[in-house]
């Protein structure tokens, strides 16, 4: 149906229709309020399993964090890609399954679901939705200036044939409304990730009419838009995360929308001053003030980043962690309580105390050395770090530590021991060409992940996987 369509708009002078006039957006929405202690270190999980549904002891752990996020890949059938599963998929069932089932087993917890502002994933059943009514010519998809149906991969291609939202209709405004607020009464929902709140159809630095684009490399695509239809939908789109975030906070829980007007993830809490400015402007009200802070992966639970981050933290910025499975550290269990401010006690050293009933957890901080310690009130002081591992043979081919491979992979599996092991499946795999060990703490099992070689290679930090490129492809 959606080719016919296709087929019927090439053959016509496109126009988008303007039956619907553009919203003003709420100006000043309510405050969200996610659930927050100063009991322990207040953490965040963003992520989901790829492989199935969480089973018990996962579960167990996900109900220690104050705030956790089930990202769209969850379940096998929504990490189809990249071509994507269909409705049938049905993603949001399986969060709601897990969301009611963390709820039981703790009540005051914050749960987001992932629910893209722009893109129209196919595995939702609100995509199945949107599809029959377009069959029944409702337009709710997003057309560029010649009637075409906008289709691009996301943002690492690891989904492509994406459609999108056309926030300029009513319509599709009040139907991703009913299905969010649907969430929130089925699905123990209290937050949503709306991915991609700060995309707009903005023309090019370099001049042009406004465009959207998305994918990487040869896969890229632009559509192009009117000025006065880009208007109308960027209108839509602000006010689809003001009017979210306004009604969520009116909501038991009071959760936020990530990537809306308060609330932002991605912010590292080891880079001291980036982070400490990050968390200053929300608390003065120029930026968002609900923080999923990480350093761009599996949570770094070194005592230098957890200094770091408790000399800066203030709240509703959570220490998140961004994975298939959530990791966990004794840190996280040990006393913290309510925080005094931090203190500058020599140029570019700092300190800050928490009280609790075991005493004062003290964290202090040298901005120069990049290095920090944390005295927890009754907790021995950790162990020194274990030796490095011994080097890997040439055959390994470019070993990089501390770094991990994102995206394109070939294989996955857990019964390895080292990154030795992980090497060796890469090698008897002719199809891989990357291969990616993950033994770091706080991992429930040693993962070992075979990607080709367009898969995105990123830096961790310290304590993190280990990738090698196999030298036939350096």
């Amino acid at each position: 149906m959606l080719s016919l369509m296709l087929a019927v708009a090439a053959c016509v002078n496109f126009v988008h229709g303007r039956n619907d006039p553009p919203p003003t957006p709420v100006p000043n929405p309510a405050k969200a309020h996610p659930n927050w202690s100063w009991d322990t270190m207040p953490i965040a999980f963003h992520g989901a399993n790829r492989s199935g549904m969480y089973n018990e002891s996962t579960l167990d752990v996900l109900a220690k964090y104050n705030m956790v996020t089930i990202e769209k890949w969850y379940t096998p059938c929504a990490s189809q890609h990249p071509k994507q599963g269909g409705p049938e998929c049905a993603v949001e069932k399986s969060m709601y399954t897990t969301f009611n089932q963390l709820r039981s087993m703790s009540p005051n917890m914050t749960l987001i679901m992932y629910l893209n502002s722009m893109m129209d994933f196919d595995f939702y059943t609100l995509n199945g939705i949107i599809l029959s009514r377009e069959a029944a010519g409702e337009k709710l998809l997003l057309r560029d200036k010649n009637g075409t149906i906008v289709d691009l991969c996301n943002d690492g291609n690891y989904y492509c044939g994406v459609h999108f939202f056309d926030w300029s209709k009513q319509a599709m405004r009040d139907l991703w409304t009913d299905f969010l607020m649907n969430a929130t009464k089925i699905g123990s929902v209290n937050g949503v990730f709306a991915d991609h709140g700060s995309q707009m159809l903005e023309a090019p630095k370099s001049g042009g009419p406004p465009t959207l684009c998305n994918g990487k490399g040869d896969l890229r695509r632009c559509f192009e838009f009117t000025s006065e239809f880009a208007a109308e939908f960027n209108a839509g789109h602000a006010y689809m995360l003001n009017h979210t975030q306004d009604t969520l906070s009116n909501l038991p829980g009071g959760g936020p929308v990530v990537d809306g007007p308060y609330a932002a993830w991605h912010i590292n809490p080891c880079d001291f001053e980036g982070f400490r400015a990050k968390v200053q402007s929300g608390q003065n009200g120029t930026g968002p003030y609900v923080l999923e802070a990480n350093a761009g992966g599996a949570c770094e639970v070194t005592i230098d980043c957890v200094a770091s981050y408790l000399i800066n933290v203030e709240k509703y910025a959570y220490f998140s962690c961004f994975s298939d499975v959530p990791p966990w550290s004794p840190m996280f269990e040990y006393p913290l309580g309510e925080p005094s401010p931090a203190l500058q006690v020599s140029p570019g050293k700092w300190e800050r105390n928490f009280t609790n009933s075991k005493g004062t957890t003290t964290a202090r901080y040298d901005v120069g050395a990049s290095k920090g310690s944390v005295d927890f009130a009754g907790v021995p002081p950790p162990p020194p770090p274990p030796p490095p591992p011994p080097p890997l043979p040439a055959a390994c081919g470019k070993v990089m530590y501390n770094t991990g491979a994102a995206d394109f992979d070939i294989a996955h599996f857990t019964m390895v021991t080292s990154a030795a092991d992980c090497c060796t499946a890469c090698k008897q795999n002719p199809q891989c060409q990357v291969w990616c060990f993950h033994g770091e703490e706080g991992h429930q099992h040693n993962e070992c992940h075979l990607h080709s070689n367009k898969t995105e290679i990123h830096s961790s930090g310290p304590g993190g996987p280990t990738t090698g490129i196999l030298p036939t492809y350096l």
